[in-house]
């Protein structure tokens, strides 16, 4: 029997499958949201709650995490996920 990949929210460190997670990927040079989760690259993912997006934003995880360095734009990702949880 095949165990599910668990995967953790940068934002607050809770581990679950992925269904219960945002995906975001770094493309050419931008980070977007895979609402899919299929896009190819270096994924990683946070909660769908603000509190998670919140600490995210406040926290260097993301540039770790997506193996990416620090001079990538994050400000239209941020308001394109916050306005995604705001629904």
């Amino acid at each position: 029997m095949k165990s599910e990949p668990v995967r953790t929210c940068l934002g607050c460190g809770k581990k679950g499958d992925k269904k219960s997670f945002i995906r975001f990927v770094c493309v050419e040079g931008r980070i977007v949201i895979d609402e899919k989760k299929v896009l190819p690259g270096r994924g990683a993912y946070v909660c769908s709650n603000l509190d998670c997006a919140t600490k995210l934003k406040k926290n260097k995880r993301i540039f770790r995490a997506l193996r990416i360095n620090n001079n990538v734009d994050l400000q239209n990702f941020f308001d394109e996920l916050i306005e995604k949880l705001n629904k």
